[in-house]
């Protein structure tokens, strides 16, 4: 709604807002590819295959929702590989910035059920640690 508001109610206000969370999303799964590998030839080349991928284009300047879950989704990943590669001792908040990036993935979707039960399992996981 908010590209609504600032470019008006026509296909470039539609679409504005899913064009942005497409290309951040890019970004995302670079720094995560980066981060699972290590290697910044297997990250461009993540980018690259995300980037030919027909369906992720498609969704990113059609302006449908699914872009915006999958965007969420790759910032969940992101987190949750932090946490779990840093040390136990850093406290809750890792584990709860990657509830936050799941409750807004599947918030877009409409999971919200399945979210509460996933998160919960997340957190039981993280006592356990």
């Amino acid at each position: 709604a908010g590209s609504i508001l600032v470019w008006g109610d026509d296909a470039f206000g539609w679409r504005f807002a899913s064009v942005i969370f497409g290309a951040a999303g890019v970004v995302l799964a670079y720094l995560l590819a980066l981060r699972l590998t290590r290697d910044i030839k297997v990250a461009l080349v993540a980018v690259l295959l995300l980037l030919v991928d027909g369906m992720y284009f498609a969704q990113a300047r059609i302006g449908m929702l699914d872009i915006f879950g999958t965007f969420f989704a790759l910032g969940a990943l992101y987190s949750l590989h932090v946490f779990l590669a840093g040390v136990p001792e850093r406290g809750a908040w890792p584990i709860a910035r990657t509830g936050l990036w799941l409750g807004a993935a599947l918030g877009f979707t409409g999971g919200i059920a399945l979210g509460v039960r996933s998160y919960s399992n997340v957190i039981r996981a993280a006592r356990r640690r």
